[in-house]
């Protein structure tokens, strides 16, 4: 079972934004910097990634109550069939 039939809305989407959908399946809510972090892509690689998730709706942002100048960002789980991780999808 891929993906695609887990996730609504992935088809086309770059390999960024499917690795970053992975990880926020498991670790969210999670800012820009923090995943940048954990999965080691360039700080732009992952707002491009976030980026084409927000534009369909698959991914959400929230404020960070602890530093309003920030967003937290967390798969939206109504689109999200199901919680199990993706990663073997994107390698």
């Amino acid at each position: 079972m891929g993906l695609e039939s887990e996730v609504s809305g992935v088809d086309g989407l770059p390999k960024s934004s499917l690795e970053v959908l992975s990880f926020l399946v498991t670790h969210s809510p999670l800012g820009p910097k923090e995943i940048s972090e954990k999965l080691g892509y360039a700080p732009r690689t992952i707002s491009f990634a976030l980026r084409k998730l927000l534009e369909k709706k698959i991914v959400r942002k929230r404020p960070n109550l602890n530093d309003m100048r920030r967003w937290l960002y967390l798969v939206d789980e109504k689109v999200v069939k199901s919680s199990r991780d993706y990663s073997h999808l994107t390698g």
